[in-house]
């Protein structure tokens, strides 16, 4: 048997012969995949830019409260734009644009969800001078509502207003011009007072419009917010901090040591540890002093109060975010413990609004029955 080692034996590499052609296939290739990086780049930036549109749009949303629902709404909405990304982008910069666009939306749609959609336009996009709709004057030009006629539902714009009429933009063949006479109602909504239905009928009808003339009273229609008038004394701790050991005095303006908790850490907490964490919040042995506070107003959403305390000054209110108020109605009841933010008022000097934050249902509940036993009126307190 022979045997050939590698050195003993010639091997010959042979480089393959290259031509135009396969000079082209090389130059193609690399072609293709610079190609396939570049628009995978381009993917995952338009991608990513989007979900940052959105999650702006999403945070806005969050601080208009809108509920759960209303915000499937929007997002349905943000994806069926055809913008381009850099436009999606600047809805948020551009407020008339994102009505518009949000509205040429909604208004395509006509069953009774017409209705939910006008919230979400007016807690978007709330006009000046929230108030109360006690007349037509009251109502706003430029303001959107719903038009419920025959079953149908859909959106309208406000163009002019007379004490007993209203013009409206509609854009729609729902309303046609035999109709007019026809019985109709408009459905408006005030954020934080909820929807009004006025009723009435199509006096006039265009092909671009209606015009509305009222025939009855003005009702509330859902989301009542009442007030009550209810004086009391109550007490208020500021979150997680001993006055006593601040070396805050009376009428002393300096400013006053870091909270030991950070205070944005209470609104996530649930509100049993909410509870527990307030009951235990100072860890020396001192006491945390509480404010002595009056109350004067009632709502389901705040509490306007009056603090006339030697405590409590400019300073304590700048650096405190999350308040605390013991509540109780009657002597025997236990104190409902209430967590929220605080704010000067204009309705008269030392008026301050405590706002809540996460109240439980159960606190809203005893809250609100405590408030019909005192003959209260809609509206908000500010």
């Amino acid at each position: 048997m022979n045997f050939f080692s590698l050195a003993e034996s010639e091997i010959w590499y042979i480089w393959p012969e290259t031509n135009a052609y396969t000079v082209l296939q090389v130059f193609i290739f690399i072609l293709l995949f610079v190609l396939v990086i570049l628009v995978a780049r381009l993917i995952f930036i338009r991608r990513k830019t989007t979900d940052s549109s959105w999650t702006h749009i999403l945070n806005y949303a969050y601080n208009k409260k809108l509920s759960a629902k209303e915000i499937n709404v929007l997002e349905h909405f943000f994806n069926s734009l055809d913008l381009s990304v850099s436009d999606k982008a600047k809805l948020l910069s551009d407020k008339k644009s994102f009505q518009n666009y949000l509205y040429s939306y909604l208004k395509k749609y006509h069953s009774d969800s017409v209705e939910s959609y006008v919230k979400i336009l007016d807690k978007l996009f709330p006009m000046d001078n929230n108030l109360e709709i006690k007349s037509l004057l009251d109502i706003h030009v430029g303001e959107v509502c719903a038009i419920e006629f025959e079953g149908l539902y859909f959106l309208a714009r406000v163009i002019n207003k007379t004490q007993s009429e209203v013009l409206l933009s509609i854009n729609d063949n729902a309303m046609k011009r035999d109709k007019e006479g026809s019985s109709v109602s408009l459905y408006f909504y005030r954020n934080n007072l909820g929807g009004f239905l006025i009723p009435g009928l199509a006096k006039k009808i265009s092909t671009n419009g209606m015009l509305f003339r009222q025939e009855g009273d003005i009702e509330t229609k859902g989301e009542e917010h009442l007030v009550a008038e209810i004086k009391k004394d109550v007490e208020i701790f500021p979150w997680g901090i001993s006055l006593q050991e601040s070396n805050v005095t009376p009428n002393d303006d300096n400013e006053i040591p870091d909270l030991q908790e950070d205070p944005t850490d209470v609104i996530n907490t649930s509100e049993e540890n909410t509870v527990n964490d307030a009951q235990s919040s100072p860890t020396n042995s001192e006491v945390t002093v509480s404010l002595k506070a009056t109350m004067i107003k009632l709502s389901d959403r705040a509490i306007l109060l009056s603090i006339k305390d030697p405590y409590f000054n400019d300073a304590v209110l700048k650096k405190v975010d999350i308040w605390e108020l013991a509540l109780n109605f009657t002597p025997d009841m236990t104190p409902i413990l209430l967590k929220g933010k605080l704010m000067r008022s204009n309705y008269f000097t030392d008026s301050f609004l405590f706002k809540f934050v996460s109240p439980s249902e159960l606190d809203l509940k005893i809250i609100f029955e405590e408030i019909k036993k005192h003959s209260p009126v809609r509206g908000f307190i500010s």
